[in-house]
């Protein structure tokens, strides 16, 4: 199992303690491929997109319009096995 952590290098200023989830590309459950694009976040007004870190099945921890901080893990890709 991989986690999906949002790296705490995103914040450039500190000033937003505070990231937020716009949008998942993958539905929950989904099959995912290393280096797809899963998921659009936001953080001090910049939009970045976040990768699978391998293949394997999602699973979403964080909704649409969740919060998050620094460093948080916002799902997991399991491999098949798990």
């Amino acid at each position: 199992m991989a986690e999906i952590r949002v790296p705490s290098d995103y914040w450039t200023t500190r000033l937003l303690p505070q990231g937020c989830v716009d949008a998942w590309l993958v539905d929950n459950g989904a099959k995912v491929k290393s280096g797809q694009p899963l998921v659009k976040i936001s953080i001090e007004d910049a939009m970045h997109e976040v990768l699978a870190p391998c293949d394997g099945t999602l699973r979403i921890l964080y909704r649409d319009d969740a919060v998050f901080d620094p460093g948080a893990v916002i799902g997991v890709v399991a491999d098949s096995a798990s």
